[in-house]
């Protein structure tokens, strides 16, 4: 992004929505309709595209998963073992 697209000053209307720079929009590449992920803590509110927040958490976990572990397959075996278990 531009450093110009930044920052921008905006207003919250009586329904609660503020509206996005139509620059900032399309540097991300929003579209009306599209979804945004926002999170908020102490230093305000942070909005970011589903895209960046899915990079985000995978670099988040491959800090505690080894490259190539399969977690998905992993995941299955253990509800398996689970469900025998309960059975």
């Amino acid at each position: 992004m531009k450093p110009d697209m930044t920052t921008a000053k905006a207003r919250i209307n009586d329904d609660g929505r503020i509206l996005i720079p139509a620059a900032m929009r399309k540097a991300l590449g929003l579209r009306a309709g599209g979804a945004v992920v926002l999170r908020a803590d102490e230093s305000g509110i942070h909005l970011t595209t589903t895209q960046r927040a899915l990079r985000d958490a995978q670099q988040q976990l491959r800090r505690y998963v080894r490259e190539g572990t399969p977690l998905v397959e992993d995941l299955l075996a253990e509800r398996r073992r689970e469900g025998k278990r309960e059975a």
